[in-house]
């Protein structure tokens, strides 16, 4: 089993591809699934917060391995089920995109990837 990796994401490269600061030197390895961590406050009517839940804003797959960095992209496929129901011929897989700070501006949902946010190894995917 593995250990847990946890790391930062450093840079947004793209809406599909992201760099994050662990590297070989940490462990990681290609084709490693991450998962992108952010934290959504629940407040009641009044303000008082009642819990803050931990959601997955993105999941990568580790694709360049440096010493102390990797190169991830996203890699599930998009709506494939309801696209093959469409049109089976006409069927092309399109990659899952995450959203970005520079692809949006509202963030209400907290699922807006940034450059901070925490990356987890995903042991499921293992």
């Amino acid at each position: 089993m593995r250990r847990p990796i946890r790391c930062k994401v450093v840079k947004i490269l793209s809406s599909q591809e992201l760099i994050v600061d662990a590297g070989s030197d940490h462990g990681v390895e290609e084709d490693m699934v991450f998962k992108i961590i952010g934290f959504l406050p629940v407040t009641d009517p009044e303000g008082e917060l009642i819990e803050t839940l931990e959601i997955v804003k993105a999941r990568v797959k580790t694709i360049i391995i440096g010493k102390k960095v990797a190169v991830a992209q996203t890699y599930l496929n998009v709506d494939a089920e309801f696209k093959r129901a469409l049109s089976a011929s006409a069927f092309v897989p399109q990659i899952e995109k995450m959203t970005t700070q520079q692809t949006t501006q509202s963030d209400e949902w907290g699922k807006v990837v940034k450059v901070g946010d925490e990356a987890i190894l995903d042991l499921e995917t293992d």
